[in-house]
Formats: structure tokens, sequence, C-alpha cells
């Protein structure tokens, strides 16, 4: 009588289609960082994650604690903040959101500006770098946006570009006076910068719409 035969279960060979099909969905959002991720594999590799940059965001200028201007009548301010990224194996969307408290933004002349008026008269004005691009406003919010290519670190992006050769970056009219000075009321800016891969978006905006929802 013939013996029954039995195929015996290649456990590893199973366990590496496993992962070949597997993909892997993972979201971590924190000190200001959010990035999505995908892996890849084949068959008998193991899965790894993509490497994510890291942020960093530096703020020094005239300004108190609680990050209101110390104006001073014709003295130009310092508000140098500059953006970094270590590179990652991915594309990325690198975003800027600057709250501006007591601040207009404008294009004008091809600069996207922020300015402050009293009496229909400009007596601060700064000017964002053009290598950042604004992408929407709502309120006093304001978002810039980068696209960074895959292994390409940025260091030391400045948000705003300098109004004069001391490196400030606030221009303050020669005419304020006191007087518009006690006018002035609150004036203030605060940043946060945020990076997401680029893959998996159609654009900055879209990008942008996954991030602040998990904001």
């Amino acid at each position: 009588m013939g013996r029954a035969r039995h195929s015996k279960l290649n456990i590893p060979f199973c366990a590496g289609l496993l992962i070949l099909f597997l993909t892997l969905f993972s979201i971590h959002f924190t000190g200001g960082l959010y990035a999505r991720y995908t892996t890849s594999a084949s068959g008998g590799d193991s899965a790894r994650v993509v490497t994510f940059g890291s942020i960093d965001l530096q703020e020094t200028g005239n300004f108190d604690a609680d990050g209101n201007m110390i104006v001073t009548p014709g003295v130009n301010l310092k508000k140098d903040v500059t953006v970094s990224f270590t590179a990652s194996e991915t594309d990325v969307y690198l975003f800027a959101k600057v709250e501006a408290t007591g601040w207009t933004r404008a294009f004008e002349g091809g600069k996207n500006i922020f300015y402050r008026e009293i009496n229909s008269k400009r007596v601060l004005s700064c000017t964002v770098e053009d290598n950042w691009q604004h992408l929407e406003s709502n309120g006093e919010t304001h978002i810039f946006y980068r696209y960074i290519d895959t292994n390409t670190s940025v260091e030391n992006a400045k948000i705003f570009a300098d109004a004069d050769a001391y490196g400030n970056q606030i221009a303050v009219d020669e005419e304020t006076t006191k007087a518009d000075l006690e006018l002035l009321g609150t004036v203030k800016f605060a940043f946060e910068a945020t990076a997401v891969q680029a893959g998996g978006f159609a654009d900055a905006k879209e990008a942008w719409t996954a991030v602040s929802s998990h904001g």
C-alpha cells in the first residue's frame, strides 16, 4: 500500500513573499515634524523605512520674551529666522508657518512682503526670501514652502531677507516718530517649520492639508 506524501510548508519562503507584497504605512508627528513613510522590500530581504531628515529653527532679534518687537524710531530691527533640514532619502516639502500679528502681507514687485501702517504711512516692513513660495494665508497665519530634492540638505535658510548691510531684516521708516510708535499696538511674529515627503501628494497644497489636519 502506498504511503501518503505531505508537502512541508516553507515558512521562510512564505514570510519573504508576505514582505514583498506588504506595504507598511505609518504616521509620525512630533516636535513640529510630520512625515509619512512607505517601505520597500524584495523577497528574502527585510523592510527598511526611508531615512527622513530633521528640522532646526533658530530665531534671533530685537523682541521681548513674548515675541513683541522692540522698536526704536528710524532704527532697523533684527528678526533673523533660519530653518535647517538634514538630507532625506525622499523629496520633501519644507513648510514655514508665519503667525504675523499686526502685520499685513502683500505681493509687491515680485516679492512677498509684510508691512505695518499707521495713519496710511508704512512704518515697518520686511521681505520674505525668494526661495520661499507663498502657499496660502488665513487671517494672520501665512504658509510658505520650499521643495527639497532627495539627499539635499538645507542649512540656515533665512525666512526674511536682510533689509540693510548690517544684517537687520525689518526696515523702520526713517520718518517714524515716537507718536507713531505709540499707535503701533501689538506687532510680532511667530514661526513653525514642518516637513513632509513629497511622494504621494499631488502638490504642496495637498501635502500641507495632510500636515495641518494632524496638527
